[in-house]
C-alpha cells in the first residue's frame, strides 16, 4: 500500500496572518490502483511554515501504521522537507535545535515523527527539486 501526502496553504508570508491550510491524502492499493482519497482545508492563523506543519499533523493523523504504507510526502516548501529530513536527528535531541532551544511547533514534529516511525516514507517537492528517502 503507498500513501501520497500534499500539503499546502496560501500563506506565503514569514508573518504571521489568518490563512487556510489543505492536506490531502490519496491511498492506492498493491496493485497501484486508488483505494481512497480524502482531505481537508481548515482556517487558522499563522505563518506559512507554521500553517504547514499543522497540513502534515491533519494528514499524519490518518496514518495507519499497521497497513505499513509506503509514504509519499509533497510539498514546495524546503523548511518542511528538511524538517522531514531532521526528523531522527530531532527526536535524539528530545525536538530541540542544537543550540538546546525547543523547536517552533514540537509537539507536532514530535507527533509526526511518531506516526513516521518504522514505515518507509519520501519526501518531495523542494524549491531545488530535491527528494529524500527516510526509513525510520
Amino acid at each position: 500500500m503507498r500513501l501520497d501526502i500534499y500539503i499546502s496553504t496560501d500563506v506565503l508570508s514569514p508573518r504571521p496572518r489568518e490563512g487556510t491550510f489543505r492536506s490531502t491524502w490519496i491511498g492506492y492499493g498493491s496493485r497501484g490502483q486508488k483505494v481512497g482519497e480524502d482531505g481537508t482545508i481548515e482556517s487558522a492563523f499563522g505563518n506559512q511554515y507554521g500553517l504547514l506543519v499543522m497540513a502534515l499533523r491533519e494528514a499524519a493523523e490518518h496514518i495507519n501504521q499497521n497497513a505499513r504504507p509506503e509514504i509519499r510526502i509533497c510539498c514546495k516548501n524546503g523548511l518542511i522537507i528538511q524538517g522531514v529530513r531532521n526528523l531522527r536527528t530531532w527526536e535524539k535531541r528530545g525536538f530541540r535545535k542544537a543550540n538546546g532551544q525547543p523547536l517552533s511547533h514540537a509537539d507536532d514534529w514530535r507527533f509526526i515523527s511518531e506516526k513516521l516511525k518504522g514505515l518507509f516514507y519520501r519526501v518531495e517537492g523542494g524549491t531545488d527539486g530535491s527528494q529524500q528517502v527516510g526509513n525510520s
